[in-house]
């Protein structure tokens, strides 16, 4: 965990490798960002597809640690570098999120579940995320959705008897403004999962955060409004 988290603070402005530079009077050069991230990336996939479905419990654990890495990456990278390796990174943002929002793991995390999110959500509403969408839109649409919609159901740090999940009111709110972002998918891939998101939303209508509860209302009226297109 520790290490993943070092991955992302290589490229953090407030500490690690540029961070560090600055406070010792040194400089940034040109896309140091994106080179770093470019040239890492490829590795920590690489090390990710090798722990393959494993069950085994040092299997499961070293998987975590990578999809962590990939996150911990990514929220500090440019954005057109994380869209560079959409392709490869969309299809894990799932599971990614699942792992980083586990309570008791020792990769919860939850600035960085946060932005996961974040970067799920910017692959719908940005068009240069488009070309990953469209590849992964019909095989892994309802995974993203599930965890999305998890995200936003989930109980934050205000109630402790959740279901293990541990999602911001940031978080909460950011899953639902993405899973409004969503419906710019291809309506074959989402119509199926409508009455799944709509029934999330439903539930996050008595969040105890009334940006939540805005964020819900949208959510519910926009999915709910898939059944008139039908």
């Amino acid at each position: 965990a520790g290490a993943a988290r070092a991955l992302g603070e290589a490229l953090s402005p407030r500490g690690g490798g540029a961070g560090a530079t600055r406070a010792c009077h040194g400089f940034e050069r040109p896309l140091f960002r994106q080179r770093f991230f470019s040239q890492t990336l490829p590795d920590v996939l690489a090390a990710l597809a090798a722990t393959g479905a494993s069950s085994a419990p040092r299997s499961v654990s070293r998987r975590a640690a990578y999809l962590s890495a990939v996150v911990h990456l990514a929220r500090h990278a440019p954005a057109s570098a994380s869209f560079q390796f959409g392709e490869r990174t969309l299809p894990l943002l799932p599971e990614a999120a699942a792992t980083l929002a586990a309570k008791g793991s020792p990769f919860a995390d939850k600035d960085a579940l946060a932005a996961a999110v974040v970067l799920v959500a910017s692959f719908f509403a940005d068009p240069r995320g488009g070309k990953a969408l469209e590849m992964h839109a019909d095989a892994h649409a309802g995974a993203m959705l599930q965890a999305l919609c998890a995200l936003a159901g989930a109980a934050g740090e205000e109630n402790e008897h959740d279901s293990g999940i541990l999602a911001s009111m940031e978080v909460r709110e950011t899953a639902l403004e993405a899973l409004v972002a969503a419906t710019s998918l291809p309506f074959s891939a989402v119509y199926p999962h409508r009455r799944v998101v709509a029934a999330a939303a439903t539930a996050a209508l008595d969040d105890p955060k009334r940006r939540v509860r805005r964020a819900a209302a949208r959510c519910r009226e926009v999915w709910l409004a898939l059944d008139a297109k039908s």
